[in-house]
């Protein structure tokens, strides 16, 4: 689900700080705690993932799934 709150203005792609990872906000899962990263204020919002990756971030697990790395045919980024 798309935020606007904080620093989120309806991006599709949240990027964790501390964690470095990116989520896919219309695929997100419980476990991806996505209001969490925002009430800490380590949110980084991104309009598209591409931007993500070139700027070091990686797949989150949960919402891209397991074999959802940074070298999948879909995303040659990295």
């Amino acid at each position: 689900m798309r935020r606007y709150t904080a620093y989120m203005s309806g991006e599709r792609f949240l990027a964790d700080k501390k964690s470095i990872a990116i989520h896919d906000l219309e695929h997100e899962k419980n476990d991806c705690l996505i209001d969490e990263i925002i009430r800490l204020g380590n949110e980084l919002p991104f309009k598209r993932l591409e931007d993500a990756i070139e700027n070091g971030y990686s797949k989150c697990s949960f919402c891209f799934g397991k074999n959802g790395n940074n070298f999948d045919k879909n995303y040659n980024s990295i």
